[in-house]
């Protein structure tokens, strides 16, 4: 059976009580959450998303116009998909 209802509430409150209300940091000082590192953490984000992106396009893009260029590989990239 699936989590009660509450329980997803309960857990979806506590990841916007983190985003609005800073928290002393364990481990390290300063304070951790709050709306004032909502910014640096979604430019981080898409930072990585991006990096991830041109990585997986420099792989790609080259393999798969050699496999195009050769006519080879289909069961490969039937399979990959």
């Amino acid at each position: 059976m699936g989590l009660p209802l509450a329980n997803v509430f309960d857990s979806f409150s506590g990841a916007i009580e983190f985003i609005f209300e800073p928290r002393d940091a364990t481990g390290v000082r300063g304070q951790v959450g709050g709306l004032d590192q909502v910014g640096e953490l979604l430019w981080t984000h898409l930072w990585i998303s991006a990096l991830a992106l041109g990585v997986a396009t420099v792989i790609a893009l080259p393999l798969g116009l050699w496999f195009g260029h050769r006519g080879r590989g289909e069961l490969l990239a039937r399979a990959a998909c």
